[in-house]
């Protein structure tokens, strides 16, 4: 925001910052007020009509997979801060990300794993 408000000053910062804060705010509610079946569904129900150049179901599994996924960064970026607490060490933005990319990747090498093994590769 800083950047944006020296650049178009202030009153257009303000104006997207709280549009990120309403579009943050509504995603929240919709994560909190539906259920993920309900997602799915409703992402199989819309893709439908484009059968023949989407797969809905695996459309439906990406979905899935994806809000699956958020809790599980959240908790590799809690596992690898404490660790950092832990050894008292307190470092660059470099320091956390490079942990946090290679866990993260070594979780969806597993979960490509599970994938290939009930059948859904290519």
């Amino acid at each position: 925001m800083p950047i944006q408000a020296l650049l178009a000053g202030w009153a257009p910062a303000a104006l997207m910052a709280g549009r990120l804060l309403v579009a943050v705010a509504l995603a929240a509610l919709f994560t909190l007020t539906t259920t993920v079946t309900a997602v799915l569904e409703g992402f199989q129900r819309l893709l439908r009509p484009f059968g023949r150049w989407v797969d809905a179901d695996r459309v439906g599994l990406l979905v899935a997979i994806t809000l699956r996924c958020i809790p599980l960064v959240a908790e590799i970026v809690t596992e690898v801060l404490e660790a950092r607490r832990a050894r008292g060490t307190q470092g660059s933005l470099l320091a956390l990300a490079v942990p946090v990319v290679v866990r993260s990747l070594y979780a969806a090498d597993a979960i490509g794993e599970a994938l290939v093994a009930r059948g859904l590769d290519d």
